[in-house]
């Protein structure tokens, strides 16, 4: 009786190495995602330092920066002179 229970040796290394293959695909699946996650928070940090540093003169001396504006200098140098 027992002899009609058990599977046969090939049925169970197949069984086994399927159950191998998808413990192997979902781990690869949990670190892709912990991968791209990851990804994702570093380029929203560099975003958010880019946008800040770009707005650090307007912060710091408002939203008229002619300080920094070349152009204005050479026009307010002719005007002047």
């Amino acid at each position: 009786m027992s002899s009609l229970i058990k599977m046969p040796d090939n049925k169970k290394a197949a069984k086994s190495k399927s159950d191998s293959s998808a413990q192997k695909e979902d781990e690869f699946f949990s670190k892709s995602t912990i991968v791209a996650a990851l990804a994702v928070v570093i380029g929203v940090g560099i975003l958010i330092t880019s946008y800040r540093i770009r707005m650090m003169a307007i912060n710091e001396f408002g939203p008229v920066i002619h300080e920094f504006d070349p152009y204005f200098n050479l026009r307010a140098t002719e005007v002047s002179c």
